[in-house]
């Protein structure tokens, strides 16, 4: 997150799609709009996209745009 480790693809990858993020909700800003946009490639394994979705909805983020990389 903005040029910050929070966890690697393997360590998301190894947790559960509900399983919290742990630091992820101490780096994003505070929200005003509710609005996150989340950038993946079609690679992204959907337990990691679900896994930041949940962390994101917990931190107040309720809409969530995808930006998908294909290339």
């Amino acid at each position: 997150f903005k040029n910050q480790k929070i966890a690697t693809i393997e360590e998301l990858e190894k947790g559960a799609a509900t399983d919290p993020i742990p630091g992820l909700a101490g780096v994003l800003p505070p929200t005003t709009d509710g609005l996150m946009i989340l950038q993946a490639d079609q690679d992204t394994d959907a337990r990691v996209i679900t896994r930041i979705v949940t962390a994101l909805e917990t931190a107040g983020f309720d809409s969530v745009l995808f930006a998908v990389k294909t290339h």
